[in-house]
């Protein structure tokens, strides 16, 4: 994983509360990198390609005459991979607790 997978830019800030702020977000971040670079590892791919992959994946509704319409996505064979691997990491993980 590098920077650019974070889309990382310098910040600067000048009093201790969002100084801590902002380096809580930046953690944070990494840490669900990591875990997105784990959950794609065993298919292959890379934390910036998976990104890519789910920006463009789009889905829509459509209202006519007052009834809606879901249109679904049209998934690529990386999100395939990627929709599969995250159903099963949720399968097999624990849950987070948040007290």
């Amino acid at each position: 994983m590098s920077k650019s997978d974070l889309r990382v830019r310098p910040a600067f800030h000048r009093q201790d509360e969002r100084i801590r702020a902002h380096f809580l977000l930046c953690m944070a971040a990494l840490c669900v990198m990591r875990v997105f670079e784990t959950l794609l590892r065993p298919v292959d791919i890379t934390p910036g390609d998976g990104i890519h992959t789910l920006e463009h994946t789009k889905s829509g509704l459509v209202d006519l005459r007052g009834t809606t319409y879901a249109i679904p996505p049209e998934y690529s064979s990386e999100m395939t991979a990627i929709s599969d691997a995250l159903a099963t990491w949720l399968a097999t993980s624990s849950p987070l607790l948040v007290t």
